[in-house]
C-alpha cells in the first residue's frame, strides 16, 4: 500500500505532504527504519549568489572562495573557500568557520550507491544550505538518481536566479519530481529588500520561461511551486504574490519563517521554547543531511556545521545511521535533555513542523528497543 501511495503523481505526492498531516504521521512511521535513513539532503553546494535576511547566508562574510554570480565553470574541480560568519546589529548568531565549496561527483555517486543497497529513498532532496544551480553538474547528479530508481520522490529548491538557458532545460529533463522556487515577494522593491540584490524581474521571467518550456516539451513533471515566507518586509503583498502565481504555477507555498540553530535575528528573539513544551524530532529517526565534502550532518537546517556525525570519505551511510553519536543524539531528545545537544539547543524551526508531536517518545523509544538500540 505504502508503494502505491508513493508511486502516484507529483502533484498527489506534494498535496498530501503539505496539508494532511494525519496521512503524513502515518506515513512517517512506515518509513522509520534503524538501518538506513528514509530520506536524504544531498547538498551539491554551500555556496549561494543572495544573502536573504531571513537565512544564515546573510551573516556569511567570505574570506577567499570563487565568485557567486555564476557556477563553478570547471565541471571536473572541486572548490572549496573558508568562510566566517558575521552577524551584523539585526541578527544574534555563532561565528564559526564554514568550508565552502562543490560536491565531487565522484562522492555523490558512493552515496546514491550505498543508498541503493538498502532499498528505495521516500525522498531525496538536493538542497541545503546554498544554492544547487551554481553546482554545474546538478542535472547530471538528479539524473543519476532518477534513472538509478534511487527515491520515490526527487526535490530540488532553488532561487531561480540560473534557472535559465542550458541549465533551465537540462533540469527539465532531468527527472526531478518537484521543484520549489523562493521568490518571498512580489515587488521589485521587496525582493530587494529581503534578498539584498536587484533581480525581481529576472527570476519573475526565468519561472515564466521554465512553465512554459515544460508546457512544450509536455512534460508531466516537475511539479512547480512558487514560494513566500511571509516577513515583516513582504507581509502586504502576500495576497498579490498567491494571486500572480495561483495562474501560472502548480501550487502557491506560503511557509512560515522558522530559525536556524544559530542563527536568530532580533526580531524573532523571543521568549523560547523551553524543554517541558517540547518533543523528540522526528527528523533524527528519519533523515540524514550530506554536506558538500561528505561529512553528515544530524538535521538539514545545520549551517553552521554544529551537529557532525562523521564523514563520508571515511565511513559509510549505514555505519553513521546506527552509529553511537547519533544514538546519543536519539536518546537525549527522548528522554527531554533537548540542551545537552548543540546543535538542538537553540533550534525553533524543524521539530516544530513533525508530525508525530507530543506523545512521540513512546512509540521512538519502542522502536529502538526492538531493533536493539535501547
Amino acid at each position: 500500500m505504502l508503494n502505491n501511495i508513493f508511486e502516484n503523481s507529483a502533484k498527489k505526492i506534494a498535496l498530501i505532504a503539505t496539508k494532511s498531516k494525519f496521512i503524513r504521521n502515518v506515513i512517517e512511521k512506515r518509513q522509520i527504519s534503524m538501518e538506513f535513513p528514509a530520506s536524504l539532503f544531498i547538498e551539491p553546494t554551500n555556496l549561494c549568489n543572495l544573502k536573504c535576511s531571513m537565512c544564515p547566508q546573510s551573516s556569511v562574510g567570505f574570506e577567499r572562495g570563487h565568485g557567486l554570480s555564476q557556477p563553478l565553470q570547471n565541471s571536473n574541480s572541486v572548490g572549496a573557500a573558508t568562510v566566517r560568519a558575521h552577524p551584523d546589529e539585526s541578527d544574534i548568531g555563532l561565528t564559526p568557520a564554514v568550508e565552502k565549496g562543490y560536491m565531487d561527483f565522484e562522492l555523490y555517486k558512493n552515496i546514491i550507491d550505498e543508498s541503493l543497497k538498502f532499498g528505495k529513498r521516500t525522498t531525496i532532496f538536493f538542497h541545503k544550505d546554498g544554492e544547487p544551480l551554481l553546482h554545474p553538474r546538478l542535472p547530471e547528479m538528479i539524473e543519476y538518481a532518477v534513472n538509478k530508481k534511487a527515491a520515490y520522490q526527487t526535490h530540488l529548491s532553488t532561487n531561480a536566479i540560473l534557472l535559465e538557458g542550458k541549465m533551465m532545460e537540462d533540469i527539465l529533463k532531468s527527472g526531478i519530481d518537484s521543484i520549489i522556487i523562493n521568490v518571498d515577494a512580489a515587488t521589485e522593491e521587496t525582493y530587494r529588500k529581503i534578498k539584498r540584490v536587484p533581480g525581481f524581474d529576472k527570476v519573475e521571467e526565468n519561472i515564466k520561461n521554465f512553465i512554459e518550456t515544460k508546457k512544450k516539451l509536455n512534460l508531466a513533471k516537475p511539479l512547480i511551486r512558487v514560494k513566500l515566507i511571509p516577513l515583516e518586509e513582504n507581509l502586504g503583498e502576500v495576497e498579490a504574490f498567491k494571486k500572480r502565481w495561483n495562474r501560472l504555477a502548480d501550487e502557491v507555498v506560503i511557509s512560515r519563517e522558522f530559525s536556524w540553530p544559530g542563527f536568530i535575528r532580533k526580531e524573532n528573539n523571543k521568549p523560547g521554547y523551553t524543554s517541558d513544551k517540547r518533543y523528540p524530532c522526528i527528523s533524527l529517526w528519519l533523515a540524514l543531511a550530506i554536506n558538500w565534502d561528505g561529512t553528515v550532518s544530524v538535521c538539514c537546517i545545520d549551517f553552521y556545521h554544529r551537529g557532525i556525525l562523521g564523514n563520508l570519505r571515511k565511513s559509510s551511510i549505514n555505519k553513521i545511521w546506527k552509529g553511537e553519536k547519533l544514538q546519543e543524539i536519539r536518546v537525549a531528545h527522548l528522554e527531554g535533555k533537548f540542551n545537552s545537544v548543540q546543535v538542538c539547543s537553540d533550534c525553533r524551526g524543524l521539530w516544530l513542523r513533525d508530525t508525530l508531536g507530543r506523545g512521540s517518545e513512546k512509540w521512538l523509544r519502542k522502536k529502538m528497543e526492538s531493533s536493539g538500540f535501547l
